[in-house]
């Protein structure tokens, strides 16, 4: 009779498995990337899955102490056990070392991790290039062999399975209830970001009364514009301040300044490069009370490929719709002022500031609503 791995062992085995797969295809697609909000938010999960990793193995092993497996097949020759062996002792040291030493490149770096945008982790280590480099080496080496460990894993299982005909894979096998567990957290782990994306307060933008505007000086004349096609995702409650965020998207070939001349040159390479940089980006998740009604704002702008923080000072508030004793209605307005030679916003010829000075002010007036 088959001898069975408990069904928390099997829990934790295939979540881990799920977890490190996933983790792998992340790191080596966000590693493709260039700088972005996107690509920041893509090394966040990166380690915060990391960080569940690393927790699912420490909890696995204290259950594995209390639990021990079921023994390996008596015909079994000493030298595959004792391959065997090692390979796991090497999986659980990589689960446990490959988190340990992110971590550690995350804070000598200069990047406190925040577990799931809500905990707040200890730095590990002080500011250091050397270390920050050693370990950033280090993980990466051993996700190489994490990877080597993970193919040699599922091929000795098929091998087993298909070959010798024994018992191996099928005592990890879950049973179709924990199968069923599992698919579903498997499913809720899979479409949490998506779901994260439309919390109840999230609010929806009336584009055709919002505005994203901006106001440069030419020859210290002020020179107005629009940008016509945008997109904004927007979280917002007062009293969960942690957890609000906006995201600006607006598409740099809609610029609009009422000149011809100038509406057909922004777009183009020298300014904006529309064609190879189609969106400009503002996105925040940290808002600071400054008043009644008043929030600084906290965030990344991305133009032309180069992202700087930028801090916004906005007004939101919000009342009932008259209309819809169901919904609230806001109308969040704010602006913050940026040197477009620090994005590369008009190169070449345009680079002096003597003819359009290098300040130029981006604000947004939106309007929004959602349900109660």
């Amino acid at each position: 009779m088959t001898q069975h791995y408990t069904k928390l062992a099997k829990l934790f085995h295939w979540l881990t498995a799920a977890a490190v797969i996933g983790m792998l295809a992340l790191g080596w697609y966000m590693t493709s990337l260039e700088l972005s909000p996107f690509m920041l938010n893509l090394y966040s999960w990166h380690k915060w899955i990391g960080i569940c990793i690393l927790l699912m193995t420490v909890l696995r092993l204290i259950w594995r102490f209390s639990h021990p497996a079921p023994p390996l097949p008596d015909n079994m020759p000493a030298v595959l056990r004792l391959g065997a062996h090692l390979a796991h002792v090497l999986l659980y040291g990589l689960l446990i070392g490959l988190p340990l030493a992110g971590w550690i490149h995350s804070s000598a770096a200069g990047f406190p991790v925040v577990w799931f945008s809500v905990v707040p982790l200890p730095n590990l280590v002080g500011p250091s290039k050397q270390v920050s480099d050693v370990f950033s080496w280090l993980h990466w080496a051993g996700g190489l062999l994490l990877v080597a460990l993970l193919v040699a894993h599922v091929g000795a299982a098929i091998w087993h399975h298909m070959v010798k005909r024994d018992d191996i894979l099928v005592r990890m096998l879950p049973g179709r209830k924990s199968l069923t567990a599992f698919s579903m957290v498997a499913l809720l782990l899979a479409v949490s970001p998506g779901l994260q994306a439309a919390p109840a307060d999230a609010w929806t933008i009336e584009t055709d009364t919002s505005k994203i505007r901006f106001t440069a000086k030419q020859m210290n004349a002020p020179v107005n514009g629009t940008f016509n096609a945008f997109k904004a995702a927007i979280v917002f409650d007062p009293d969960v301040l942690e957890a609000s965020s906006i995201k600006l998207e607006f598409d740099t070939a809609s610029i609009s300044t009422g000149n011809p001349q100038a509406d057909q040159a922004l777009p183009g390479a020298e300014w904006f490069a529309a064609g190879d940089h189609p969106t400009a980006v503002f996105e925040a998740k940290t808002f600071k009370p400054a008043g009644e009604d008043k929030y600084e704002v906290f965030g990344t702008l991305t133009i032309k490929g180069t992202s700087a923080p930028v801090i916004v000072m906005a007004k939101i508030s919000m009342t009932d719709d008259p209309d819809n004793s169901q919904q609230l209605r806001a109308k969040a307005t704010g602006e913050a002022t940026i040197s477009r030679t620090a994005f590369k916003v008009g190169e070449g010829q345009w680079a002096s500031t003597a003819t359009i000075a290098d300040e130029v002010v981006i604000a947004f007036d939106l309007n929004a609503w959602r349900g109660k």
